[in-house]
């Protein structure tokens, strides 16, 4: 069992994690983020039953107020409200509309293309102002957490604050990679309103919510989540221990769990089908996401080639059961949005005629089968999972998952994951963003 011993400067375990960034200037400052673990919310349950989920442990507040926001309730109305009492927070510098794409000194820009696609997956920091205490009071950040948790769910809030204590958990193995809590941060394009388009940023390395109000569509896309490790336990000596599992004693935690539960399940039924099995494999092999960001933005926007042949089986061709499992893939990146846009989505994703029209593809992983189990790294050869890739591919709905080999532990491995909307994302104010694809 690999035990990560941290010092102070990274985690200090009284009732609690606390997570600390690195000071510095606003090109690499981390701040000072002091992660807790909230309450734990529980994930839409798959049909059938998913695989256990672990779960944080609720524990004190921390003084950066990370994880504390408190929903007003969902609707554009109550996010227009959130936003506008953030804005109120802050300084004139802090809320001046950027003519930089990249700018880190505010929160506002215009709702335009070259804006939206300002996100990526790769290390260090991004446009909007950074969550922590170097960047923003404790007024301005509790305003921030209530205006994060009244645009995204519960459970959508929850893996937000999970990713970044991932994040935090490999930034003490190495400073320098670009990781950290920190270097997460939140952006306004346009102007909040109850009537014109604006969008939300959320985004950091292995973390981009991309909301549009008043757009063309209802859109929560795109959507990335990723995490390394995949899962961890701190210890009650305040030991970070990344290959355990379900018996380790002390604080779980897996942020995108509700996703690879979902994913896990499916695969696992479609292999067990010789001939589900043989319909659903795709060629080739996927080392990532084929839909995702291009280096430092989503540049492949309005250029995606979206398959339109061997696109794997037929949800039409599965059984009862493993159709409860596809649904269960699209509810758990439903479940990241709250109630409004989550509902408005699934009737279009799940309507008879879409559902019709949707395909399930999977590939496997380095040892044989797609792989993607709970507590990977704690398997005796972690790296055989990699390469497992699966993906549900309807007329809108677009899901790819991939196991990929870890970049600050490279003996185990990592998840990348990621939700498009072939017709709405960005609320389709940019067109669709597919080169071949015409739908509506």
């Amino acid at each position: 069992m690999r035990i990560l011993k941290t010092t102070a400067s990274h985690f200090v375990l009284a009732s609690f994690l606390a997570l600390t960034g690195c000071g510095g200037d606003d090109s690499t400052d981390t701040g000072t983020v002091v992660v807790p673990t909230p309450t734990p919310t529980p994930t839409p349950t798959p049909t059938p039953t998913p695989t256990p989920t672990p779960t944080p442990t609720p524990t004190a507040t921390d003084a950066n107020l990370i994880g504390t926001g408190v929903s007003q309730g969902t609707g554009t109305s109550a996010v227009v409200t959130a936003a506008n009492a953030f804005l109120a927070t802050l300084s004139t510098t802090q809320k001046t509309v950027s003519t930089s794409s990249s700018s880190t000194s505010t929160v506002l820009f215009e709702l335009t293309k070259a804006n939206a696609i300002t996100w990526t997956n790769l290390p260090g920091g991004r446009h909007g102002l950074r969550l922590n205490s170097s960047t923003l009071s404790t007024a301005q950040l509790t305003a921030a957490e209530n205006l994060m948790a009244t645009a995204l769910s519960a459970a959508g809030k929850l893996e937000q604050d999970e990713i970044r204590r991932a994040d935090e958990v490999i930034n003490a193995v190495n400073a320098n990679g670009g990781w950290g809590a920190g270097l997460y941060s939140i952006a306004i394009l346009g102007t909040p309103s109850t009537s014109q388009p604006w969008m939300l940023q959320i985004t950091g390395h292995h973390l981009a919510y991309n909301i549009v109000y008043n757009g063309t569509y209802v859109s929560g896309t795109p959507t990335f989540l990723g995490v390394e490790p995949p899962n961890w336990v701190v210890t009650t000596s305040g030991s970070v221990v990344v290959n355990g599992t379900a018996s380790t004693a002390g604080t779980q935690h897996a942020p995108v769990e509700a996703q690879r539960a979902a994913v896990s399940n499916l695969a696992t039924a479609i292999q067990a089908n010789t001939t589900f099995a043989s319909g659903a494999l795709l060629s080739g092999t996927y080392n990532d996401v084929i839909a995702g960001a291009n280096g430092n933005s989503d540049s492949n926007f309005g250029s995606l080639a979206y398959p339109t042949s061997g696109r794997g089986l037929l949800y039409s061709s599965l059984d009862t059961t493993t159709q409860g499992y596809v649904r269960a893939v699209m509810e758990s990146y439903l479940a990241t949005m709250p109630t409004d846009i989550a509902d408005t989505l699934r009737a279009q994703y799940q309507s008879s005629a879409a559902l019709a029209a949707t395909y399930v593809g999977y590939t496997k992983g380095q040892g044989g089968t797609a792989d993607f189990g709970p507590y990977p790294n704690s398997a005796t050869t972690p790296l055989n999972a990699q390469r497992s890739y699966i993906r549900v591919d309807g007329p809108r709905f677009w899901m790819e998952f991939v196991v990929q080999q870890g970049v600050a532990y490279q003996q185990y491995v990592h998840y990348h994951s990621l939700w498009r909307d072939k017709v709405a994302d960005y609320g389709g104010q940019f067109g669709n963003g597919s080169s071949n694809f015409n739908g509506s």
